[in-house]
């Protein structure tokens, strides 16, 4: 009876972490995330995911705050990386890579593809990591070639 207690009590923690992602304050979901990382429920995986796409927050003052939504959210998947099977792996791999918009967002790819300590996610880590920096290249490329008030 009392394992059943404990085990409702940590489904109910997780499941409450998981709705403080959402939050409108960055400092509780900065924690929810830090908490479900060390956790490391299997459950907080998408919703971590869905927390690698951080945008700012309407309401919140904080300038810096989806870059560090999304470092939080990265280093709680780092730590439920070994638990995941390789299909999950790829999945948060695709998100990190495809969101990434700093040097620091490809390193979590690194560190995430290094916790699982797989060759074969390491090599696709390195492809994603590759392919997004070519985008980002590309995508600054545009950039320069489309600013307002340049002629040929």
């Amino acid at each position: 009876m009392a394992e059943k207690m404990k085990k409702h009590g940590e489904t109910a923690e997780v499941s409450a972490l998981i709705k403080k992602l959402g939050d409108p304050n960055a400092n509780a979901r900065m924690m929810a995330a830090e908490a479900l990382g060390k956790i490391g429920d299997p459950r907080a995986i998408g919703p971590l995911i869905k927390a690698l796409q951080e945008q700012a927050h309407p309401s919140s003052p904080l300038s810096e705050e989806p870059g560090v939504i999304r470092a939080m959210a990265a280093d709680a998947l780092i730590k439920i990386a070994p638990t995941m099977d390789n299909k999950q792996r790829k999945d948060v791999i695709d998100n990190m890579a495809a969101g990434a918009r700093t040097d620091e967002d490809l390193k979590a790819v690194e560190r995430f593809a290094d916790a699982t300590k797989d060759p074969e996610i390491a090599k696709y880590a390195v492809d994603k990591m590759m392919e997004a920096k070519r985008e980002k290249k590309r995508g600054g490329e545009r950039k320069m070639y489309s600013t307002p008030g340049m002629s040929d």
